[in-house]
């Protein structure tokens, strides 16, 4: 075919698509539009493209202003799980996301692209419930541990122990941190924040908490609270102990650090040193250098309240504002409704989780609960419908297990412990369906 063949036969396609009887304008009418224009009169029905790239129709007729008001459309198509109504922004029923949009993850993605250079490291965190924490299974195979492990596979290296917590309301499930005398009971240390916050608290020095991650290192963080009167001490490999600094002035939240330790696996002490009630809250072992660092704040038990508290003790406070995430995870619905929470209270508790959560300006990702037998009754189906409205009122993406995966097919594969918790192969399943859902 010569050029001027090529040129009359773009005309003509040209021609046709302007023609509002044409078929070839029939089928992108009904799969595109216009890009939407500020102050322009539209109809009930008109079909735009948002600015965000999404087929809307007008829901009435009205003048737009200056800016996107998307209260004023939608969806062409939802796909959306019957149970969620809002219907403003897009649902991916390949993916089970909704709110997607392409520059939702634009940061994560840098910061992921420098850990490839070699030049800086990516950080995330998890906050929720015993399903965050890995009641069912372990901590260390837990489902962010296994997101963890995909983004090694990906080419995102792990980059040491990630941080771990010492209160996980489940205090059997991390053999990695355990007081000397093999178990938390009788050995003086206690959770007195149990749902809200990773601190232990102790004021004996006869059972240290002993941390021996199989992970080698170079370096070692304790991360404490300032409580006047209290004393810490750190020994490694049963070297000489090394006192914590205590100012005792109320300065919150602080971190040891010890560095040039061989490059190898410790295990390490972590002892009160004073009569005063010593409150260290998380350890890790990590190696300098560029790489993935984690911090699962998951505590078994906690409700979103929990995960929205705003003392200066909680998970989201010291994660939103010490950790520094790029990325945070909220998932904690399963307790809500049993504590008696209104639909309109976990709202506000997850609006200002994620308000916490992001205080260093992190990308947020809610979750919905993973399947539970005999759960997910109509009045659940309305908190899981909340974090939909949420996701909108804040901006944010979310990942709905519950569309992934129902409660028969995933107890049919043998990814359950019990009713409520995935076993460790279950863990490493729902780490492969958030992995996906990213895109990463």
């Amino acid at each position: 075919m010569d050029i001027n063949s090529v040129n009359l036969a773009v005309q003509t396609v040209e021609r046709k698509m302007k023609d509002p009887s044409s078929s070839i304008r029939g089928e992108l009418n009904a799969t595109y539009g216009p890009k939407w224009k500020a102050t322009t009169a539209y109809l009930a029905g008109d079909k735009v493209v948002s600015p965000e790239g999404i087929v809307v129709t007008a829901l009435s007729a009205f003048t737009s202003g200056a800016t996107y008001d998307s209260t004023k459309w939608r969806l062409v198509s939802q796909g959306l799980p019957a149970y969620a109504t809002t219907t403003t922004v897009p649902f991916n029923a390949k993916l089970s996301t909704y709110n997607d949009t392409p520059a939702r993850l634009r940061a994560v993605r840098a910061q992921l692209g420098k850990v490839k250079a070699g030049t800086g490291e990516f950080r995330f965190a998890a906050l929720g419930d015993s399903t965050d924490a890995g009641v069912g299974a372990t901590a260390a195979t837990s489902w962010p541990s296994r997101l963890a492990a995909e983004l090694s596979a990906a080419g995102y290296p792990t980059l040491g122990s990630g941080v771990i917590p010492l209160n996980k309301g489940d205090l059997t499930i991390d053999s990695r941190v355990l007081p000397t005398n093999g178990a938390w009971a009788g050995s003086g240390w206690s959770a007195v924040l149990p749902m809200y916050s990773s601190l232990m608290q102790g004021s004996s020095s006869a059972f240290p908490i002993r941390f021996a991650p199989a992970n080698t290192g170079t370096v070692f963080r304790l991360g404490y609270f300032d409580n006047a009167g209290s004393g810490l001490s750190i020994t490694i490999d049963g070297g000489a102990a090394v006192n914590v600094p205590m100012p005792g002035t109320g300065q919150g939240y602080l971190i040891h650090e010890i560095a040039g330790l061989a490059n190898t696996t410790h295990t390490i002490d972590v002892r009160s040193t004073t009569g005063g009630a010593a409150q260290p809250v998380d350890v890790e072992l990590t190696s300098a250098g560029y790489g993935v660092r984690s911090y699962n704040a998951g505590i078994a038990g906690s409700q979103m309240l929990d995960v929205a508290n705003s003392s200066a003790f909680s998970t989201s406070s010291v994660v939103g504002s010490k950790f520094n995430p790029h990325l945070v995870f909220i998932a904690s619905e399963i307790n809500g409704l049993p504590a008696g929470r209104t639909l309109a209270q976990y709202k506000a508790d997850t609006t200002n989780a994620i308000t916490r959560a992001t205080l260093s300006g992190a990308t947020c990702v809610l979750l919905t609960a993973n399947p539970v037998q005999g759960l997910f009754s109509d009045e659940y189906r309305t908190y899981t419908n909340a974090l939909y409205e949420v996701a909108v009122e804040k901006g944010v993406m979310l990942i709905d297990i519950q569309a992934a995966w129902d409660y028969g097919s995933f107890a049919g594969a043998g990814l359950m412990s019990d009713s409520a918790h995935p076993n460790a192969s279950g863990y490493a399943v729902l780490a492969r369906t958030i992995w996906n859902a990213l895109g990463l």
